[in-house]
């Protein structure tokens, strides 16, 4: 890929989404989140871009972008719906913005104008970038993950040195961004078109990774849209090939859970997994400590913490 499609790639990572377990505004923040995107550029073949969640918080929020191999990380901070990229790194080279540059402004009504003017800092010096970002309105859009109503927002970025650029984004609630296409505005035919494939939450362990008395009825569940849940149990990576997690998976002995979700038939992000060491002897009352538990309980003493563990029909201790 050129230097131009980078450079694109790069400012097209910047607007990305995450899909997820816990909207927050327009996108979906909960810590492993993951949406993947198809890349074309109007010059060259497809290519992936995935995006996961970091560390979500109230102010702001961290994403990883992996493209061709390459990772960069993106922190952000947020203001209401609005969304404003603080800094990016790629390898040791950090820049930062101050302040934050628009991405998604914070009031979304149609004909809202947000502009910000930020200085860049970085190893190759200090240089600043207005970015302008227009509301539109809203869009029906489809792209290979669905089809969305979504908010369209086109940007104006003009950098102090270098070549000016536009994106325009489609922004659906509670999703993210779910299309973009950018371009240097000298030559708006050369594009970068960005597409959401599939996006998914982590799957939800209920209850969580611990120490029970067994049997265990376990509850695997995932809040991305027409999600299958799959796992396994022998410690291999779940799959389309893995079985379908029943409403309620019944553990009887010790097991380490792994699980993913499924979209159209193929996996929509990584997998989770959660430890379960099930006592399956006589019932143990929920006041008894490791220290007084039998010989053979106290094998399960390592998932236990020092200053508390008890274990009882039904009532956890999270690891």
């Amino acid at each position: 890929m050129h230097a131009r499609a980078v450079a694109l790639l790069l400012l097209a990572a910047c607007s990305g989404s995450s899909g997820g377990s816990s909207p927050v505004g327009m996108d979906r923040l909960a810590v492993g989140d993951q949406a993947t995107y198809r890349l074309s550029v109007s010059t060259g073949p497809f290519s992936e871009q995935v995006i996961d969640v970091l560390q979500p918080s109230q102010s702001g929020f961290t994403r990883r972008v992996i493209s061709g191999g390459t990772a960069q990380v993106v922190t952000y901070a947020r203001v209401g719906d609005g969304e404003y990229v603080a800094s990016t790194s790629l390898g040791a080279s950090i820049s930062t913005l101050t302040p934050p540059a628009v991405l998604l402004p914070a009031d979304l009504s149609p004909g809202t104008v947000e502009s910000t003017t930020s200085t860049v800092s970085g190893a190759a010096g200090t240089s600043t970038v207005t970015r302008t970002a227009t509301v539109f309105g809203t869009e029906r859009v489809t792209v290979p993950a669905g089809t969305f109503d979504a908010v369209k927002v086109f940007m104006a970025i003009v950098p102090s040195a270098g070549t000016s650029s536009a994106l325009v984004a489609w922004w659906a609630p509670g999703i993210g961004r779910v299309r973009s296409v950018s371009f240097p505005v000298a030559d708006p035919s050369n594009t970068l078109t960005s597409e959401l494939v599939a996006f998914a939450a982590p799957v939800a362990f209920a209850p969580p990774q611990g120490v029970y008395e067994g049997p265990l009825d376990l509850g695997l569940s995932t809040s991305t849209p027409d999600a299958t849940v799959v796992y396994t149990l022998d410690g291999s990576e779940p799959g389309p090939g893995s079985p379908t997690a029943p409403r309620a998976l019944r553990l009887t002995t010790s097991k380490t859970v792994k699980a993913a979700t499924l979209v159209g038939g193929r996996l929509a992000g990584p997998s989770t997994s959660a430890a379960y060491l099930v006592w399956s002897g006589p019932s143990i009352d929920a006041a008894t400590s490791c220290a007084a538990l039998s010989d053979k309980a106290n094998r399960l003493r390592r998932a236990c913490t020092d200053t508390a563990c008890t274990v009882s029909r039904k009532v956890r201790h999270q690891t």
